[in-house]
């Protein structure tokens, strides 16, 4: 396997990244179309899971010195991805006829604590 210089890493990580993010919010999609309930119960737990190990990693500074900026980072990155294909079950409930006064789930982007320098 070729070793890769950290600019074609950076690309590759972008590209993982992308990827990843589109298949999250296919998968997300066709899942509230299927039972919004259900889509609701697992956007729930992976909302949990990721701000669980993004706390972890800052608490712990698990990822060295700069392990509050790479969780933040983190954080901001994955929490667009969340909010886009999280927003589906609302969408798909308002074009199926469902209440369109009904109030979506609120969702937030995990907040990590800072520590003191």
């Amino acid at each position: 396997m070729q070793v890769l210089s950290l600019e074609d890493q950076a690309a590759a990580d972008r590209l993982t990244a992308f990827l990843l993010g589109e298949v999250y919010r296919s998968v997300a999609k066709v899942l509230a179309q299927s039972n919004p309930s259900v889509a609701e119960a697992l956007f729930g737990r992976v909302e949990t899971i990721v701000a669980t190990t993004l706390r972890r990693i800052n608490a712990e500074q698990a990822e060295g010195p700069n392990s509050t900026a790479i969780a933040l980072s983190v954080c901001r990155d994955v929490g667009d991805v969340l909010k886009a294909a999280h927003a589906l079950p609302r969408q798909v409930a308002t074009s199926a006829g469902g209440d369109m006064d009904a109030k979506p789930a609120r969702r937030t982007v995990p907040r990590l604590a800072t520590k003191a320098a």
